[in-house]
């Protein structure tokens, strides 16, 4: 399913909540910000089956990757993800759909070229 097929198809099943989508392909699973994934890749990418995700499933997907240092905490009322990096650095992040992308695509980069 590609094009217009897929976009209806997202249509369908999205909700509110929902700020990401994730798939399967030959390199393994992909996850894309919702929006984006509809305005540039939707007419390009052909799924079989798709997953749409909010936050927290994008949250649990994130660690799901293995990766140990992550936590959640709040801070000026602002809740963030620290990200305790080997070598002894913090990277820390919003807790916005945007934020928590960057980190799985940096982690799933990490561990494709390790």
């Amino acid at each position: 399913m590609t094009g217009e097929p897929l976009k209806q198809a997202i249509a369908v099943e999205r909700r509110p909540e929902h700020a990401f989508i994730r798939w399967s392909d030959t390199g393994g699973v992909c996850c894309e910000l919702l929006d984006y994934f509809i305005a540039r890749r939707a007419d390009a990418t052909e799924l079989a089956t798709f997953e749409l995700l909010d936050m927290e499933q994008m949250w649990q997907q994130l660690l799901s990757l293995g990766e140990t240092g992550l936590s959640r905490a709040v801070r000026k009322q602002v809740e963030i993800i620290d990200w305790q990096q080997p070598g002894g650095g913090v990277r820390s992040c919003c807790f916005r759909a945007e934020g928590l992308l960057a980190l799985y695509e940096e982690i799933q980069a990490r561990r494709g070229a390790a």
